[in-house]
């Protein structure tokens, strides 16, 4: 039983090899016939060079809005943490009694302000906007 085990990795190991082979043998240019490439080992004189192909994909666009919401005691603290935190595209949540705010941090793409705002006076409580602010960038990635 393990001879066949060992077999067929020795297989796959020589399949795998193979193809990693050919992965890194790049093409390059042949100085005996212009405009020819060299691929494999093979002169290809009629190849065409293939761009790379780039893609910007935004990335996450975090925003931040801070509400006033009228808590009196750390049991609302606890029952807003305990049932925004998990509202969906929700990343980060700071809550000051004291200033009675919710400053929450969201993933715009998932939620929107509207929709956090409602979750909280679904809990009983009055809310209205302090203030907003948006972090974020695009992001190069390679295809």
């Amino acid at each position: 039983m393990s001879g066949k085990i060992l077999l067929f990795s020795s297989m796959m190991a020589t399949a795998l090899l193979g193809m990693a082979q050919n992965a890194v043998s790049m093409p390059s240019e042949n100085p005996e016939v212009p405009g020819a490439v060299v691929s494999h080992g093979k002169v290809h004189a009629d190849a065409v060079p293939v761009p790379v192909e780039w893609t910007v994909k935004p990335k996450r666009q975090l925003k931040t809005v801070v509400f006033s919401v009228n808590m009196h005691c750390e049991k609302c603290v606890e029952k807003i943490r305990e049932n925004i935190s998990y509202e969906k595209g929700v990343k980060g949540l700071d809550i000051s009694l004291e200033e009675k705010t919710v400053s929450v941090r969201y993933d715009a793409s998932k939620t929107d302000e509207q929709t956090l705002s409602d979750a909280i006076a679904e809990l009983g409580y009055e809310v209205k906007v302090k203030s907003r602010s948006c972090e974020g960038e695009d992001k190069v990635q390679y295809e």
